[in-house]
């Protein structure tokens, strides 16, 4: 039998649970999960159950899965980081009118000298001979009612699989090397303020933000009031002279 789900979720009690609640647990779910009163086909669920009470009402079996069983729980993967996005400033002729922006990004590429492997050229590290180049190790332990295994990194290769090798010089052994580029970036007109931009065969995204339009002064108003004025007054002492 594979250790699939973890026995605690499976009666519904809590690691710290006694004996006596785990007793209890166990007989109210054989209530309404046995195959003999259970009104929808429910026998995977009631042997689940079953071994599980197996299990955890046994000290010797509940205090091997406590150290062996949990450890065979793979984490949840975790989520790729998301790419941060870029603001973009725009002047407000440019959001109205639209513009083509220089924008300057890391770009990342393929290390021509190793091909992407992050070794030189050539070089091809050794297997580890304790896991074989899986980078695990695994270990079974069995019982009469139960079967636990045990998956650990190899301590030998750290994980890695293989030997330790020297690492390519052009790209420290990323395999990868980023260098600066410059794109340009076109606004359509009639953009606003937060808009969020994304253009294709780039993963980051723009967040536009427009500059205020200039508001006219007092001053120049009143320069172009005495401006007209004086156009006036001119105009008419050229007519009436």
């Amino acid at each position: 039998m594979r250790l699939q789900q973890d026995y605690y979720e499976v009666l519904g009690v809590t690691r710290g649970a006694s004996d006596v609640e785990i007793k209890r647990a166990f007989r109210d779910l054989a209530r309404r999960l046995h195959p003999d009163v259970a009104t929808s086909p429910t026998g995977e669920s009631f042997q689940t159950a079953l071994e599980a009470y197996r299990v955890l009402s046994h000290p010797k079996r509940r205090r091997l899965y406590d150290r062996l069983g949990l450890r065979s729980r793979r984490p949840a993967p975790r989520r790729a980081p998301a790419v941060p996005s870029i603001e973009l400033e725009l002047e407000w002729w440019e959001a109205e009118r639209g513009a083509s922006k220089p924008i300057e990004l890391d770009d990342s590429a393929h290390c021509v000298e190793c091909q992407g492997r992050g070794v030189p050229h050539g070089v091809s590290p050794a297997l580890c001979i304790a896991c074989r180049g899986t980078g695990r190790l695994s270990r079974v332990t069995e019982t009469k009612d139960v079967r636990l295994l045990e998956i650990q990194p190899c301590a030998l290769c750290e994980g890695r699989g293989h030997d330790v090798v020297e690492p390519c010089e052009n790209c420290s052994g990323h395999g990868t090397i980023v260098s600066p580029t410059t794109v340009r970036v076109r606004t359509p007109p009639g953009v606003q303020e937060g808009d969020v931009l994304a253009v294709d065969g780039l993963a980051q995204r723009f967040v536009l933000r427009v500059g205020n339009r200039p508001r006219d002064s007092r001053v120049i108003l009143a320069l172009s009031a005495l401006a007209l004025l004086a156009a006036v007054a001119l105009l008419l002492f050229l007519l009436f002279r």
